[in-house]
């Protein structure tokens, strides 16, 4: 014991870690009975992830107020919030307050996706996660930001609801898991209904988030191609209509929320669920390819770049250094009073790599 001492209390130093610090690692090997096993080596990789992710969503959190976080970190961050923890001087930021996210799979299987209590769906282990917003002329509606949202397993099924209005627009998001050809398939559904009694004019955007309901995870590269999005060169959603627009952001060049155009989201005409998605899916989860049957070529610009240097909207791919890029697909919509509209999309699940 006393080599190994000596060993913690050189590298100590070099720190500039003191006696009165070390004297907390003395009694932490003191404290309980000697045994054979300090630590179990099963907790080690726990510990890490658990202490990594918490610096990395210290870094990374706090110096972006202007992103969309997921429901725990909005709540967690802020002041006015029952659920408010100060950071001061930790250095690290974990959740603490919302750990009610629920488990959904597929039976015999040891994939299992989680679907946060905002609707956010992560389907991939301690993965990127999708999310959907609503774009109206000068307001960018998500769950994670809203007052009130409900949520319940749907008549006992094991499908996920998310329910909420706002604009007058009725939003239901149903969640569930199922088999196609032996892989594993998350299905998300979007319905859409105008309760008012005019005309609605507004987007529907699915974005692909870099976290999730444990805090930050890693997005290096995404490419929109014919109807899909590739996370990090495997893919990660397909969608049942060809989207209006697509556009994709780095961590330096910022959330990609914050590129969407708050002025005037126009209609864009009927972008229903169209084609067999069931049939996309097992075709590209059998075959790696990304085709889709009612993609259009030219359907991007192509990517350019301003007087700055940053990208223009609708860059449909991006390679992200810091590994926290996030990209969406958006539909202009036009509802009528009391008109309804569906939108389907399906996401591979992935279990521990």
């Amino acid at each position: 014991m006393g080599k190994v001492n000596f060993l913690v209390k050189k590298v100590a130093g070099l720190f500039g870690i003191g006696e009165d610090i070390l004297a907390y690692y003395l009694t932490l090997r003191n404290v309980a009975q000697p045994s054979e096993v300090a630590v179990p080596k099963e907790l080690l990789p726990l510990g890490a992830r658990l202490i990594l992710k918490g610096v990395l969503n210290s870094q990374a959190i706090a110096p972006n107020p202007d992103w969309v976080w997921a429901y725990w970190i909005e709540k967690q961050y802020d002041p006015k919030s029952p659920s408010f923890m100060g950071r001061g001087h930790l250095l690290t930021s974990n959740n603490c307050t919302h750990r009610n996210w629920t488990g959904i799979g597929c039976l015999e299987s040891k994939n299992e996706a989680i679907v946060d209590e905002r609707g956010l769906v992560t389907p991939w282990y301690d993965g990127w996660s999708l999310d959907v917003f609503l774009l109206f002329p000068n307001r960018l509606i998500a769950p994670s930001k809203v007052k009130e949202v409900k949520q319940r397993v749907k008549e006992s099924l094991p499908i996920i609801q998310t329910q909420l209005e706002e604009e007058e627009i009725e939003v239901s998001i149903e969640v569930l898991a199922s088999k196609l050809e032996g892989d594993d398939l998350i299905w998300e559904e979007v319905r859409l209904k105008n309760k008012s009694s005019l005309d609605k004019n507004f987007s529907l955007v699915f974005s692909l988030r870099p976290y999730n309901p444990e805090g930050v995870s890693i997005i290096s590269s995404l490419e929109y191609k014919e109807g899909s999005f590739l996370v990090n060169d495997k893919l990660g959603i397909i969608f049942s209509a060809p989207p209006d627009f697509v556009d994709t952001s780095s961590y330096r060049e910022g959330d990609v929320s914050t590129k969407l155009s708050l002025s005037s989201p126009l209609p864009g005409g009927d972008r229903t669920q169209t084609g067999d998605i069931a049939q996309q899916a097992g075709d590209r989860t059998q075959t790696g390819s990304t085709s889709h049957p009612h993609a259009r070529q030219g359907d991007l610009p192509p990517h350019q770049s301003d007087r700055q240097g940053f990208p223009t909207p609708h860059q449909s791919s991006v390679k992200c250094k810091v590994g926290m890029a996030s990209g969406l697909a958006g539909y202009k919509l036009s509802l009528k009073p009391e008109e309804e509209k569906k939108f389907l999309v399906a996401l591979p699940l992935r279990g521990k790599m």
